[in-house]
């Protein structure tokens, strides 16, 4: 919810047509979910502008249209019948987005509310939902996080402004795939606390190394650091993140034994046990959570160890196990990079050892790791070799870099695309696991109805 009065206080504000109303607004930003009352942001996009479907939304009650300024859309706003409604005009919606965020930002620390950040190569939007839940033992529904995985510029504002004003905690989930985005996100956020997840090699195509990864990531940190009154955790098992050293910042290690989970913070040492959080990374990024919530409210540490105990996996968690009848398959279809799949790997491998599953009995589907720039095909050599080093003799690759893969497996089968796998009409039926894992755009969801 923003209030109405900040519409007018950005340098990007062109010109207010008719009667800006008082009060507070919800925004929405797509015209197919537009409730009565909201406010419609148009956003400008590359590829669209949100102020073509204004007259769809203007069927129902709608107080606020902001939208971009250009010669199109002053001419579209002068056909348009819409007396009732408020036009704002602004020179960039993005601009203008991220100036309303900081607004609201501002009122809800005015108001006592705290802000958590969270970045890293992986495990982003796991850390957050843990941490969500933890903090939800104590605050309940006071707790605000990003929805899914809206972690950019147009997320983390969009996360701000839906912030109402019975929140008393904000978790901000940040992505970056290009230098420079994470120091403006902080900007944006003006964290109180946080946590950096991993360093690993992600978005190499514009960062080159994990280096670059790094000293991108390190801006929360710097951000938390340069305030001197909050918390940062890291996992001290991370070969960057453990080289960083302030005031603020606690480095994490903890011990394991099955499923109970013995560590040590703020000068307490605590445990729990969950036999449900899958692999040893799983309990990695609990621990770090745990961490965090216990040094910001250590008086509520006993009931964030009994959250810990009890927690799920959420069923949306993109890196998730799926039944289809004897079958178990892991699924991660989102994303995919070198350091996340090498995990992902070793944890499947792991678990079929535990179970006493013989990988005669599983197969392995690898699509792209994209973004990883020039040096993209060593990197799915890479991932080959684990497999190689497994010893694993029934794998699939689909992609640009399916017969990268191979090279370094020294075995499998490769396609194109999943489209072309699903046509070849693979026969699966002697196999009671699955591991299919790869970047967004192979769209390896498709391949759940093969089995």
């Amino acid at each position: 919810m923003i209030n109405s009065r900040h519409f007018n206080n950005s340098k990007f504000l062109v010109k207010v047509h008719g009667q800006l109303p008082e009060g507070d607004f919800s925004i929405c930003t797509d015209s197919r979910k537009y409730e009565s009352g909201q406010v419609f942001y148009a956003i400008n996009g590359e590829n669209f502008d949100g102020f073509d479907y204004v007259e769809n939304v203007l069927k129902s009650v709608c107080p606020i249209v902001v939208f971009e300024s250009n010669e199109k859309n002053r001419y579209r706003l002068d056909a348009l019948d819409s007396k009732k409604t408020c036009f704002i005009e602004v020179e960039d919606t993005v601009a203008y987005l991220q100036d309303l965020g900081r607004h609201r930002r501002d009122d809800f620390k005015a108001s006592g509310g705290v802000i958590f950040g969270i970045t890293g190569s992986n495990g982003k939007t796991s850390h957050k939902e843990m941490l969500k839940a933890l903090l939800e033992s104590v605050f309940g529904k006071d707790v605000h996080s990003t929805r899914g995985n809206l972690n950019n510029h147009l997320g983390v504002p969009m996360t701000l402004l839906d912030l109402e004003d019975h929140h008393k905690i904000c978790i901000l989930e940040m992505g970056t795939n290009h230098p420079g985005e994470i120091p403006a996100l902080c900007e944006m956020g003006d964290h109180d606390h946080g946590m950096i997840t991993n360093i690993g090699q992600s978005h190499l195509e514009f960062f080159y190394n994990e280096e670059n990864v790094f000293k991108e990531k390190r801006a929360l940190f710097d951000h938390v650091e340069s305030k001197g009154t909050g918390f940062f955790v890291v996992p001290s098992s991370d070969k960057f993140l453990s080289n960083l050293e302030g005031k603020t910042l606690t480095k994490t290690n903890y011990t394991k034994q099955g499923s109970k989970v013995e560590f040590e913070v703020g000068g307490g040492i605590y445990e729990f046990e969950n036999p449900d959080l899958g692999g040893d990374y799983n309990y990695s990024n609990m621990v770090t959570c745990l961490s965090l919530a216990c040094l910001v409210y250590p008086e509520h540490a006993e009931k964030f160890l009994n959250a810990a105990s009890t927690y799920q996996l959420p069923e949306m968690n993109r890196a998730n196990w799926i039944e289809k009848g004897s079958l178990k398959i892991f699924m991660d279809a989102y994303n995919a990079n070198p350091s996340s799949m090498k995990v992902s790997l070793e944890y499947f491998f792991q678990y079929l050892k535990d179970h006493n599953i013989s990988k005669e009995h599983a197969v392995v589907i690898l699509g792209d790791m994209n973004e990883l720039g020039e040096k993209s095909p060593s990197y799915h050599q890479e991932i080959g070799h684990i497999l190689k080093r497994f010893n694993h003799q029934n794998s699939v690759f689909i992609g640009r870099f399916s017969c990268d893969y191979k090279s370094g497996a020294a075995n499998g089968v490769t396609y194109d695309s999943a489209k072309q796998y699903l046509e070849s009409k693979p026969n699966l039926s002697g196999f009671t696991h699955a591991f299919i894992k790869g970047s967004r755009s192979l769209q390896l969801e498709s391949l759940i109805d093969i089995f």
